[in-house]
């Protein structure tokens, strides 16, 4: 009997040292998904991001500065309160995902079998949704100080629709999208965005000169830096109205 219970008592303990071990997260089986799904759409080259979270020495060796921000619920960044209701495209970790970053972290970051890493994600450099109907380029290059200081315009562009249409999807891409804050789409009918663009002798004009003009007509689409492009699901869109002029 007395050797049978120290027999038990070594298989227990091997038995929980072992589960120990199989439950101590790692980046190729837990954390890669996470940070591809969620983050690098802005922390990668070329992005607003301050680093890059592509690979996994990218992302241990900023592994502090993740775990401080998703615990804090900082980032990924999302303004609405997911407690009260859910969106489309949400950008919000499960607390699961947020307790699976911290105690990666707080085991050392370790890796695990490369083998086992999801593939990187693919960003396109053409248009995620294919061949557009209609292009609407810039009408000149907005070149700014760079001092780290918001610089607001408003970008006047011409559509030159001669009659209504109704639009699926809409998609922006600016040559320098980590430069880029954010960019609010509306469709002025009333022509007085065009006046106001033509009283400045800069690109586009300055929202700050005036307060109280607002567009004429609805909202077409807001971006930011790692938002997708917007497609409105089969039998909706929005209307672009002939002669009006898109501010951006």
């Amino acid at each position: 009997m007395k050797n049978f219970t120290i027999c038990c008592a070594l298989f227990t303990c091997v038995s929980f040292i072992q589960s120990g071990l199989a439950q101590t997260p790692n980046f190729s089986e837990d954390i890669a998904a996470i940070i591809y799904e969620n983050c690098t759409g802005c922390h990668r080259p070329g992005e607003i991001g301050p680093f890059s979270l592509i690979t996994y020495e990218d992302v241990s060796s900023n592994a502090f500065a993740i775990q401080a921000a998703v615990v804090s619920k900082k980032m990924p960044p999302w303004p609405a309160n997911p407690d009260y209701r859910h969106y489309t495209d949400e950008l919000v970790l499960e607390q699961s995902e947020i307790d699976l970053i911290d105690q990666w972290v707080m085991a050392g970051s370790p890796e695990g079998d490369s083998t086992l890493t999801p593939p990187q994600p693919d960003y396109p450099d053409g248009s995620q949704l294919g061949v557009p109907d209609s292009i609407y380029p810039w009408p000149e290059p907005l070149v700014t100080s760079g001092n780290n200081q918001n610089y607001y315009r408003e970008i006047v562009i011409p559509t030159n629709l001669t009659e209504d249409r109704y639009i699926r999807g809409i998609e922006f891409r600016p040559d320098q999208s980590g430069y880029v804050h954010h960019a609010d789409f509306f469709q002025d009918t009333t022509g007085t965005a065009k006046e106001l663009d033509d009283l400045d002798p800069g690109v586009g004009f300055n929202p700050d000169t005036a307060p109280f003009w607002y567009p004429q007509g609805d909202m077409l689409f807001n971006w930011s830096p790692g938002m997708k492009s917007q497609l409105w699901p089969k039998g909706m869109g929005k209307i672009l109205y002939k002669n009006a002029h898109i501010v951006v």
